[in-house]
């Protein structure tokens, strides 16, 4: 049977006793708030700037397709958007159909975007233009299909 000796606490030796301050401490205790703001305001710009660089610019807003076996792909090089009036735009900057090659350039993937209401003969045109540029990954914008 263990016996209690001099200098321990019940089973526990000295050292392991807490030692606590004296309840007389009159140190105020203060909470710094400057490494909190810190960490709002740094997060607060990363969010602005994960935003800003996520938002993606389309130019004319179209009515795009619907499409049931649609699927995701991923970021084109070059944004062509063919409006219900027939206005054709190249990242959000109008342009001719005749210009369309030499300002598409050598970028490889790119996405049309055409509105439901454009006639047939008008996409076939732009896309037979895109033919031309050689190495062009194309996809054609679409919307999902809604399920019944």
């Amino acid at each position: 049977m263990p016996t209690q000796s001099a200098g321990t606490i019940g089973f526990l030796p000295e050292f392991i006793a807490m030692n606590l301050p004296p309840d007389d401490d009159d140190r105020a205790l203060r909470i710094d708030m400057l490494p909190a703001i810190d960490v709002i305001f740094a997060i607060l710009a990363l969010t602005i700037v994960a935003s800003a660089t996520l938002t993606r610019l389309e130019g004319l807003p179209v009515a795009l397709p619907r499409a049931s076996q649609a699927e995701p792909q991923d970021l084109p090089d070059a944004t062509i958007t063919i409006a219900a009036t027939g206005e054709i735009q190249l990242d959000g900057e109008t342009v001719e159909i005749d210009a369309l090659v030499s300002r598409v350039g050598d970028r490889r993937k790119a996405i049309l975007r055409a509105d439901a209401n454009v006639p047939h003969g008008q996409v076939v045109a732009v896309l037979d233009r895109l033919r031309q540029v050689e190495n062009l990954q194309l996809a054609i914008g679409t919307e999902p299909a809604t399920m019944p």
